[in-house]
């Protein structure tokens, strides 16, 4: 038997422990360019935001890899959520805009 044959990676250790996947980095939260880097950035922040503003304003909430469903949300409010969830990140609303146009909605 090998010296090496005693090495198992890590993952498959917690595998046999919990067979299933108890962290979901894929959630409705996640934004378009995250992808596998888990590399959250302000952009990535903002569009969470925007996808929680929705989901409290709808009581519902959105969908794993869906768009986020703006149908009962109107004006302004489905206005600012539409420039928190754009695919590109760098034609979202920055980070600092987003509370003072929360605050002017309420």
């Amino acid at each position: 038997m090998s010296e090496f044959s005693f090495i198992v990676p890590v993952g498959s250790l917690l595998y046999n422990f919990f067979p299933f996947n108890f962290i979901d980095i894929r959630s409705q939260y996640t934004a378009p360019e995250i992808g596998d880097s888990l590399q959250a950035t302000y952009e990535s922040d903002v569009y969470a935001m925007g996808v929680t503003i929705l989901e409290a304003l709808c009581n519902e909430v959105q969908k794993a890899g869906q768009r986020p469903n703006l149908a009962s949300v109107v004006g302004n409010k489905q206005a600012l959520i539409l420039q928190c969830v754009k695919d590109d990140p760098m034609e979202r609303i920055k980070s600092d805009k987003v509370p003072k146009k929360l605050a002017g909605m309420i």
